[in-house]
C-alpha cells in the first residue's frame, strides 16, 4: 500500500490576541484520506480559510531503470534539495560546498567529477578495504543514503549539468561531423 502525506494547517484567529495562529497536523495512509475529508467538509459548513496541502517525498522516487544501477540521470535534480540533503549528512565532514578534506585525508569533493563522487560513496558500501582507518565514518552515511539522494548531493556539489558528458566528448577524438558516407567514424 502506498503512503501518502497529507499536511493540514488551520488558521484559527484568537481574539483575545491580534495575531493568527496556525496549526499543522501530518497524516498519512488511508487516515490521511479521511482526515482530508473531515477537514474539506468543516472548512465548507464554516466558511472558514483552511489550507490543506500534500507532500511529496522527493528523494524516495520509483526507478523505472531495468536493474536501477548508478545515479538516474531520467530526474531533474534540484540543487536546493541537493543542499538539504548535503547539509545533513556531509557538510559536517567534507565542508559547505566540498572543500574541506574529511579528516584531513579525504579528497575535496568540489575536485572530484560526478563519476568520481558517484564510484567512491557506492565503494564504502562494497569494498570492506576502501576508506581506510576512517571507512567507519563514512560506510553507515553510504549505506543509508540512497542513488536518488546521493543525485541531489552531486547536483548541489556540481550544477544542473552535473551528469552530462559535454566536455568529455570537447576534449575527446571523438568525430563531430559526418563523413560523406554519412558516419562519425575517423
Amino acid at each position: 500500500m502506498k503512503k501518502k502525506i497529507f499536511s493540514i494547517s488551520f488558521f484559527l484567529p484568537l481574539f483575545l490576541f491580534s495575531s493568527t495562529t496556525e496549526y499543522t497536523f501530518k497524516a498519512s495512509g488511508d487516515d490521511a484520506k479521511e482526515l482530508k475529508q473531515i477537514v474539506e467538509n468543516y472548512k465548507k459548513n464554516k466558511n472558514l480559510n483552511v489550507e490543506i496541502s500534500k507532500k511529496e517525498d522527493k528523494t524516495n522516487i520509483k526507478d523505472s531503470r531495468f536493474l536501477a544501477i548508478g545515479i538516474n540521470k531520467n530526474i531533474h535534480y534540484s540543487i536546493s534539495e541537493g543542499r538539504k540533503i548535503y547539509m545533513q549528512n556531509c557538510a559536517k565532514c567534507h565542508g559547505i560546498d566540498g572543500e574541506k578534506k574529511a579528516y584531513g585525508v579525504s579528497a575535496k569533493l568540489k575536485n572530484l567529477s560526478s563519476d568520481s563522487i558517484y564510484s567512491r560513496f557506492v565503494a564504502y558500501g562494497v569494498d570492506s578495504q576502501f576508506g581506510g582507518k576512517f571507512r567507519s565514518v563514512m560506510q553507515p552515511i553510504s549505506a543509508r543514503t540512497n542513488s536518488t539522494q546521493l543525485g541531489y548531493i552531486i547536483t548541489y556539489l556540481k550544477g544542473d549539468n552535473a551528469f552530462t558528458k559535454t566536455d568529455e566528448i570537447k576534449n575527446s577524438k571523438m568525430q563531430t561531423t559526418p563523413t560523406e558516407q554519412g558516419i562519425y567514424i575517423k
